[in-house]
């Protein structure tokens, strides 16, 4: 349920189970029932008892956005920005016919997107001393990496993978710059 999106036909089966067995009732059984099971699923704040099968898989599923924009340096991550681009194609088009799990979760995203809901507005990454944030590849500023925001800058840095931290160690802004000899 973590991973992939868990078809409805299922959720509604396992909902129903779960229904019956917090009611008390056998599967089988045609009792009625004093529970209002809407009302046994509404968050906590309102009195019931939390979210439906249903939210637990998108929930459990948008994670994977937040572990591709905080993880960047694990090796599921860099796969998917070799094949969907370094935004991992999160903000980009998906084609109809692409089937994978990755493009399940986008999907997902999107969809929330076309009910008002931004995923993405909702995550923000901390910065703190700098050491896990890679300075030209990660989004840390501004909602864009470093790296597509100023490319010719880019180009002439000689340690790409440079976390925040180190960068901002070195006695310049400048000091891991490779710049042209003058002839």
């Amino acid at each position: 349920m973590s991973i992939c999106r868990a078809p409805l036909s299922m959720l509604r089966t396992l909902e129903s189970i779960r229904s019956k067995n917090f009611k008390g009732h056998d599967i089988n059984s045609n009792k009625a029932s004093w529970v209002n099971w809407k009302k046994v699923l509404a968050s906590k704040e309102k009195g019931g008892l939390g979210s439906s099968l249903f939210a637990l898989n998108r929930g459990l599923m948008f994670k994977w956005i937040w572990r591709f924009y905080t993880q960047n340096t694990l090796l599921w991550v860099r796969v998917v920005k070799a094949i969907h681009g370094d935004d991992g194609n999160v903000g980009g088009h998906v084609k109809s016919g692409a089937k994978s799990c990755w493009l399940d979760i986008v999907r997902e995203t999107h969809a929330l997107k076309t009910k008002g809901i931004n995923l993405l507005d909702c995550m923000h990454v901390k910065l703190g001393n700098g050491d896990k944030t890679v300075f030209w590849e990660d989004i840390w500023i501004d909602g864009k990496t470093l790296k597509n925001r100023f490319p010719r800058i880019y180009s002439l840095e000689s340690c790409k993978l440079i976390t925040v931290g180190a960068k901002l160690a070195q006695p310049s802004l400048e000091y891991s710059f490779l710049f042209p000899k003058k002839s």
